[in-house]
């Protein structure tokens, strides 16, 4: 889950090398996902919108 789902997309794509295989974008449920690969590894990157989003811990 990411607050900001472009800086995080440039970051895999520009930085690490990785791919955008595919994109998803589903407005009523407030959720936008990209899903980026490599070497045959493959991440999805996630951004909730909306009232029902959880809060975040501070993270690692």
């Amino acid at each position: 889950m990411t607050n900001d789902l472009d800086q995080s997309v440039e970051f895999y794509t520009d930085v690490l090398g990785f791919s955008i295989f595919s994109r998803i974008e589903m407005a009523e449920a407030g959720l936008s996902a990209v899903f980026v690969e490599k070497d045959g590894s493959k991440i999805e990157l996630m951004k909730c919108r909306g009232k029902n989003v959880p809060e975040r811990s501070e993270g690692v």
